[in-house]
């Protein structure tokens, strides 16, 4: 919008020393007069091509940069979409596994306490049997 200002102004500007060139030279009617004349219009016609030119291409740019800005804003919005997304599903399973991880270790120490007191069972009733086996020797 800036750029399309200032070439608006400055296409003006060119278009009213076009005028103010023109207007000079019609004062005189001398064929060199009127050759001059048409010098002066050529070299303002081709001016104004080129800022016509110009601001074709300055809007053209403009119009580039727009889409390929669209495209980028597009991707950020659906990666960072995307993104909030995976952080939230890996943070719930990080609190249902860390749960998961609590309730198997409290049961663990379940086991582990069965388990001491199943071999303290075992070793008192070898020690029953060696004792019941000498018995039966003697």
């Amino acid at each position: 919008p800036i750029q399309m200002a200032v070439m608006s102004v400055v296409l003006r500007r060119c278009l009213v020393f076009a005028g103010a060139l023109a207007s000079g030279a019609v004062a005189q009617d001398t064929p060199d007069a009127e050759v001059a004349k048409q010098d002066k219009m050529g070299a303002v016609d081709k001016a104004i091509k080129l800022l016509e030119d110009l601001q074709t291409r300055v809007l053209e740019e403009g119009e580039e940069e727009a889409k390929t800005y669209e495209k980028f804003a597009c991707f950020c919005k659906d990666t960072t979409t995307e993104k909030t997304a995976a952080i939230q599903k890996g943070e719930d399973e990080k609190t249902s596994l860390s749960a998961d991880i609590n309730a198997m270790a409290t049961k663990r120490d379940g086991f582990d306490t069965t388990i001491t007191e199943e071999e303290a069972a075992i070793t008192k009733l070898e020690k029953e049997m060696k004792e019941a086996e000498e018995e039966r020797l003697k």
